[in-house]
């Protein structure tokens, strides 16, 4: 039988002690199974809709809308919008580029022209470029460039390329090489359509 006993021990550190008559122990998770897929546990929280939100969302801010007299959000339980890594998982736009390399050792030719294929990360802005490889070709082929974020400028990171950087018919450097861009995929050409950018013909 439980009673209500006084506790007569001073509040003072290292005199305080957890409740004796305690028995719930369970401790709170944040995910959850519903119908068999894991989600994050929420709670509902009722706020009044944002007619700028739309906007700015479909424009590819991440931020809210400068006009919004709202102020920006904050470390919400519930983001109001998505971050990048969350928004835009699992979508890479890829474009088809090649270069020219001069050739020094041989007396048939001058240069050769490489293909590559360039994978722009929408969820984190990395760049990986990526060379077919071709059997007997004779030269090393495969990953050219390897996943990372790819700055404009050699030493400044806090300058590095984003999608709006790539367009089709021009040239991109990375570090010190000239790659010309010439075509891309249906879903980089639905991407760039979505938020409003016009490419170039291939």
């Amino acid at each position: 039988m439980q009673t209500n006993l006084p506790k007569q021990v001073p509040m003072l550190p290292g005199h305080i002690f957890s409740d004796p008559y305690k028995e719930n122990y369970h401790k709170t998770h944040q995910f959850d199974l519903k119908s068999g897929v894991p989600t994050l546990k929420t709670a509902p929280i009722k706020e009044e809709p944002d007619k700028y939100l739309l906007d700015s969302m479909i424009k590819g801010n991440f931020e809210l809308s400068i006009n919004s007299e709202r102020k920006a959000a904050g470390n919400d339980y519930i983001p109001r919008i998505q971050a990048p890594w969350l928004k835009y998982d699992r979508q890479v736009l890829r474009f088809y580029a090649y270069f020219q390399e001069h050739v020094v050792e041989s007396s048939l030719e001058n240069y050769r022209i490489r293909k590559v294929t360039i994978y722009y990360y929408l969820s984190d802005e990395t760049i990986l470029v990526l060379e077919p490889r071709v059997e007997n070709s004779g030269i090393p082929q495969g990953v050219f460039i390897k996943r990372q974020k790819i700055p404009k400028k050699i030493g400044y990171l806090d300058n590095h390329y984003t999608w709006k950087d790539f367009q089709l018919s021009e040239n991109v450097n990375f570090y010190e090489r000239i790659f010309r861009i010439y075509d891309c995929d249906k879903f980089t050409k639905e991407f760039y359509e979505y938020v409003g950018t016009k490419l170039n013909d291939p």
